[in-house]
């Protein structure tokens, strides 16, 4: 199974668990030596609210899209969707979403005991191209 997949599948289960909060699941070797994480905190990353727009949460797809911002030549993200995109007429009233997308991956880099850091080292980028009008 890939790990994507499982995953997914991991998050599922945790979505649907009301009991045994602590109880941990498995996971490959983190960095600082974790090799599991609580269900608490599969559901804490299953709830981040990352496939839907950061404003109007509505879900993507189905006539809903994200603006996409580039950041760099290969990396971009979508926080909010076209519509609220527009909405937020500022780079000062767009910046926010983009911050909470960023905390939100840090999170996750904290929970899955991953390389810290990732999403901080491209806030910057991130922050510059949303001051542009990306």
């Amino acid at each position: 199974m890939k790990p994507l997949t499982l995953l997914c599948a991991v998050l599922l289960f945790a979505v649907g668990c009301t009991q045994h909060q602590e109880e941990r699941i498995p996971i490959m070797e983190g960095v600082s030596g974790k090799k599991s994480v609580s269900i608490a905190e599969l559901q804490e990353v299953a709830s981040m609210g990352l496939g839907a727009c950061g404003r109007c949460q509505r879900k993507w797809g189905e006539g809903n899209y994200g603006h996409s911002t580039m950041y760099d030549e290969h990396r971009g993200c979508f926080p909010l969707c076209e519509n609220c995109w527009r909405e937020l007429a500022t780079p000062d009233a767009r910046l926010p979403y983009y911050r909470q997308l960023i905390d939100l991956q840090a999170r996750q880099e904290e929970i899955f005991d991953t390389e810290r850091g990732e999403a901080e080292r491209h806030w910057t980028l991130l922050e510059r191209a949303v001051m542009e009008g990306k």
